[in-house]
């Protein structure tokens, strides 16, 4: 069980990445320009993957240390 040790971390890390990427596509949404002929799903997709990353790479600097 060791394994899942940080679980609940991992949970919460989670939760604050979806709702940042709530916050991301409403961005995408008010910032799409069609005109760039670039479909809103990829631009929307590639916004909302940076954020979560951005979030996960946040919280895991303040992760406990694995023993």
């Amino acid at each position: 069980m060791a394994r899942f040790r940080n679980l609940a971390f991992w949970d919460d890390t989670l939760r604050f990445g979806k709702r940042k990427s709530v916050t991301r596509l409403w961005h995408a949404i008010l910032k799409y320009d069609p005109t760039r002929r670039v479909a809103f799903s990829t631009y929307a997709g590639v916004a909302i993957a940076h954020q979560v990353w951005a979030a996960v790479r946040q919280e895991s600097a303040l992760a406990p240390a694995e023993m």
